[in-house]
């Protein structure tokens, strides 16, 4: 081990998955070294198979002992990152983040971002102890969004919570105990004003060939979490939130993407007692096009509330004629709604240009919503720095 100097050698012992004695291959190696990169404390990882020195060309029994070097650059105890970005459905952002990974001489993280839009101001901080034995960090954090005119309603989220979490090279697991407050303020009507104290588990599973540029796999994510009245919770509920996207090849270059999205709230509460970011809408960039960013709900008076249930679906083909241009097109489909009984399925079809850039996939979409009548842009960008 070479490298360590503000941070516990532990933690690298902590994250390895080899074991001692096994054989002897490149992907393992490959394994380690980016169990390691994804740490927060070191810039560069290198990993290596050292011989023994004096040790047989041709061992009897055809079997070389060698021990794994790792080789480490180190972060500095704090960092600073900022941006910008654009998107049509929050509009133009700028964000900056700090963080701090020597907590109580510890390597513990304290991590903090705020990030300001058109629609959208978002305030986040949390303290994380390093990975333990078996890979889990522990965190304690704490959060504020507000959103503003969103189909004529405003929105104020407090959220804090406990979470233990484990990200490995391709499965992320989450347990959290997280309690919301939530203050929804629909235009010329009554704030509604709700809390839940919700004990949750998250998994996703990442199945790529290329993690920022996929061509073949898929991203599964699930969500699952539980509240009971009385216990710092204004309604009974059970939630389930799922994601799916999949990846596959056409050729050498073109590519098919299909997404499903379902989300419900299981209660037979009023659904203004259930937080409303743990409610759902549809429409916008990731959801269905050609429909303004969550506009797609329960409406009431000038407003569209979140709802209890939600399924979006979407298909899209894109054609490469070069490395990295392309175009698409793409038909979207889905609801939010209250209830289950005469749902109204809203449909957008559209094309869009396509951009492999250095800094992460562009895209630049018009879409129309069949119900609504109308075209709509759907811009996604960013530039860290």
């Amino acid at each position: 081990m070479r490298g360590t100097r503000r941070y516990p050698e532990q933690i690298i012992h902590n994250v390895n998955p080899l074991n001692e004695g096994e054989p002897y291959r490149v992907e393992r190696l490959l394994e380690l070294q980016r169990a390691i990169q994804n740490q927060p404390y070191f810039s560069n990882v290198q990993v290596d198979l050292v011989p023994p020195e004096g040790a047989p060309a041709n061992p009897p029994d055809g079997v070389i002992t060698a021990p794994v070097e790792v080789r480490v650059r180190e972060y500095p105890e704090h960092r600073l990152n900022s941006g910008v970005g654009f998107t049509t459905d929050t509009g133009a952002q700028i964000e900056g983040r700090y963080s701090y990974y020597n907590l109580f001489n510890r390597a513990w993280v304290f991590d903090s971002q705020a990030r300001i839009e058109q629609k959208r101001s978002y305030l986040f901080a949390e303290t994380a102890m390093p990975p333990d034995r078996s890979t889990f960090r522990n965190s304690l954090y704490g959060s504020y969004e507000r959103t503003i005119d969103l189909e004529n309603t405003d929105t104020t989220s407090w959220r804090a919570g406990l979470k233990r979490s484990r990200s490995r090279e391709k499965y992320d697991i989450t347990l959290s105990l997280d309690f919301y407050y939530d203050n929804l303020l629909p235009a010329g009507q009554p704030a509604q004003i709700s809390k839940a104290l919700v004990p949750a588990f998250a998994w996703t599973r990442r199945d790529v060939d290329n993690p920022v540029f996929p061509r073949r796999g898929n991203v599964i994510s699930t969500q699952l979490g539980v509240a009971a009245k009385g216990l710092l919770s204004d309604a009974t509920f059970f939630r389930m939130y799922g994601r799916i996207r999949q990846y596959v090849p056409v050729g050498n270059r073109d590519l098919f993407v299909a997404r499903l999205e379902l989300g419900a709230n299981i209660t037979s509460a009023d659904s203004s007692k259930i937080p409303a970011t743990l409610r759902y809408r549809a429409g916008g960039t990731d959801s269905i096009r050609g429909y303004s960013y969550q506009s797609i709900g329960t409406p009431s008076g000038s407003s569209v509330l979140p709802a209890k249930y939600l399924a979006t679906g979407g298909l899209e083909y894109q054609y490469w004629f070069k490395p990295e241009w392309g175009v698409a097109v793409f038909w979207d489909a889905g609801t939010a709604a209250d209830a289950l009984n005469d749902v109204k399925i809203y449909n957008g079809v559209g094309i869009g240009a396509r951009w492999r850039s250095p800094v992460g996939p562009v895209q630049l979409d018009v879409g129309y919503g069949v119900q609504k009548q109308q075209f709509r842009p759907h811009i996604s960008l960013g530039v860290a720095f």
